[in-house]
């Protein structure tokens, strides 16, 4: 009879059929970890995290199997993760990733002290979408990506999706404002369904602005008018967090554990509060946060009014 592993956590899971006596690949891991996960709506993340955990495994320190990774192991890791400028809720979900695939992970955490929260100001938005945009040399690695980053953070800015709930989003999900069988749709009117990923009260219908329309319609008629569950952003998550790497030392913030895919986010706070003059409590229900303390907090991470958005109210 084949021997067989089951790993804390993951009851009611399909066991891991060893490939060598006493071995369990990290890849055969880290598939049964996906079932355990497939119920959350954060599990294509975790997936993608737990293949960056396995690339840095296997090409840092060629571990292959999972009775091969030690708390030294782990530890490197943790450090290489610190130094690249990975974020503390980065590193605590790849933690999560390796526990869940069967590494002994107790009492090791990110360690990364708090430091002042960044977030999209107008400066980086611009030469981050000028840079993306740039054509680069066919074979650049990921160039297929830079495009859909760029749009990804316009995107971001204008509706304060989280990340997973952008890569979840469908056609289907999408409201135009006029049936493309009467007419050209227009960027104006159109509401979209979020996919919530964090709780069941983030999923919500919520209206688009004349920019975030516009920004779907272009990427409608470029992918040929496409139905159904075709997902509107088909990039996949680790390249977006690979490409992030070469936008944060872009703008010389390679050590910034703030500077985040994530923080794009806090700058919807403030292009919905001042630039669309959107009242706070309705700020707070566009970004879906429970507590209007986090929108407030978002405002004021981004530096709060100017004299010159202040006059606009007078």
């Amino acid at each position: 009879m084949d021997n067989v592993i089951l790993f804390p956590g993951t009851a009611g899971v399909r066991p891991i059929r060893e490939t060598a006596p006493g071995k369990t690949t990290l890849v055969a891991a880290l598939d049964t970890a996906a079932t355990a996960w497939r119920d959350l709506r954060s599990a294509e993340t975790m997936v993608c995290q737990g293949r960056m955990v396995i690339q840095d495994l296997t090409e840092d320190l060629a571990v292959r199997h999972v009775e091969e990774v030690t708390r030294e192991h782990i530890k490197a890791m943790v450090s290489k993760w610190k130094e690249q400028g990975y974020s503390a809720s980065t590193i605590r979900k790849r933690l999560i990733v390796l526990k869940t695939m069967g590494c002994d992970t107790a009492g090791i955490t990110s360690g990364v002290k708090k430091a002042p929260k960044w977030w999209l100001n107008d400066d980086h938005r611009s030469r981050l979408l000028t840079w993306l945009r740039t054509p680069v040399p066919e074979g650049t690695s990921l160039a297929a990506t830079r495009p859909e980053l760029a749009d990804h953070i316009e995107w971001t800015h204008f509706t304060g999706l989280r990340i997973e709930e952008t890569l979840r989003v469908k056609w289907s999900g999408v409201s135009f404002s006029r049936g493309p069988e009467v007419g050209p749709p227009s960027p104006f009117g159109m509401d979209l369904f979020v996919p919530g990923t964090k709780t069941e009260g983030s999923q919500a219908t919520i209206p688009l602005s004349g920019e975030a329309g516009g920004l779907l319609l272009r990427r409608w008629f470029a992918a040929g008018c496409p139905k159904g569950d075709s997902k509107v952003f088909p990039e996949r998550y680790d390249n977006l967090q690979r490409l992030w790497k070469l936008c944060r030392d872009h703008l010389g913030l390679t050590k910034s554990t703030t500077c985040t895919l994530k923080a794009i986010r806090r700058s919807a706070a403030r292009y919905l509060h001042y630039d669309r003059a959107m009242p706070l409590d309705l700020t707070r229900q566009y970004l879906r946060h429970s507590n209007i303390q986090t929108t407030m907090e978002y405002l004021r991470l981004t530096g709060g009014a100017s004299t010159e958005e202040m006059r606009r109210f007078l």
